[in-house]
């Protein structure tokens, strides 16, 4: 899988008629495009492959080169207008992206006819690149895909989810937790876990002691080619700790999400396999987000 960025700036094109007996000329003001390609480990290819990549329009291939932005590697390409298109209002050209022979992504651009400027025997027809869309979703500044061997996906907007983790009855005898975690998202994709609360009560009566952990990570929304938002989906929390459940054994969190990470609803969860009521692990924060509170006693 394979993930994209954009960015977009203005500049000019000019095309210039051959034709000895009319002088007409075409300006364009196009907007670059910068793509950042990152796999579902977060690796960024166009850094990585920058050579391996080609934008292609009808089969005219488009000049492309890479550039650095705040700390990134993008591939960027100037939306080329078609010169065969003078006198038209409006004209949509579409632009594919190949790393090596596989279709990782569509740009569709609009350019618009701004004005027309007569000078004796000379004609200039002066357009704009009005708009961009990738996913059948206007591109207003940047733009991220996660792309698969099959399919491409626009990810947007950012959420946290939170799982809240009830250990009973631990035999811990510090007030540090050793533990390891992972998650995968969407389409298997990698989300770093943060460590947002570690509580540690006082020892029970009979000398163990209770540990609450709450680890999150970032989620989004994904778009299909139609713009169609895509969900639900699962997220799966792979947790292990000796201290914690009494074993090396890693244990499974799966949660089916609605899909919609700025509304999100908790479809279903199951934990080691089984399947958990949502009414005794679905919990909502202040903001009134769904996230799961899972009470875990070990054996």
């Amino acid at each position: 899988m394979l993930g994209i960025s954009m960015l977009f700036s203005c500049s000019n094109e000019n095309y210039e008629n051959t034709d000895p007996e009319v002088s007409e000329f075409i300006e364009v003001k196009a907007k670059d495009v910068l793509m950042s390609f990152v796999d579902v480990n977060n690796n960024n290819l166009v850094k990585e492959r920058g050579a391996d990549f080609r934008v292609v329009t009808g089969n005219e291939s488009i000049a492309t080169d890479t550039v650095e932005r705040d700390g990134n590697t993008y591939l960027r390409f100037k939306p080329v207008f078609p010169s065969e298109s003078k006198d038209a209002d409006t004209v949509n050209v579409s632009f594919q992206v190949y790393l090596d022979k596989e279709p990782v992504a569509v740009v569709e651009s609009t350019f618009r006819l701004d004005s027309v400027s007569l000078t004796g025997s000379n004609k200039t027809y002066y357009y704009s690149n009005t708009e961009n869309k990738v996913c059948n979703r206007p591109v207003k500044d940047k733009v991220k895909m996660l792309i698969g061997k099959d399919f491409s996906y626009r990810e947007e907007d950012l959420a946290k989810f939170t799982v809240l983790f009830n250990f009973l009855s631990t035999d811990i005898q510090s007030f540090s937790v050793d533990y390891q975690a992972t998650i995968n998202g969407f389409m298997g994709q990698k989300i770093t876990p943060v460590q947002r609360g570690l509580i540690i009560p006082d020892v029970n009566p009979d000398y163990t002691q209770d540990v609450i952990l709450a680890i999150d990570g970032n989620i989004h929304n994904y778009y299909d080619s139609e713009g169609k938002l895509q969900g639900p989906y699962d997220i799966a929390f792979i947790i292990e700790s000796q201290q914690l459940f009494g074993n090396s054994e890693k244990h499974i969190l799966k949660v089916t999400n609605s899909g919609d990470c700025n509304n999100n609803k908790i479809l279903s969860c199951s934990f080691d396999g089984i399947q958990r009521d949502l009414t005794s692990v679905v919990a909502r924060n202040s903001f009134g987000r769904e996230y799961i509170e899972l009470t875990i006693k070990r054996n």
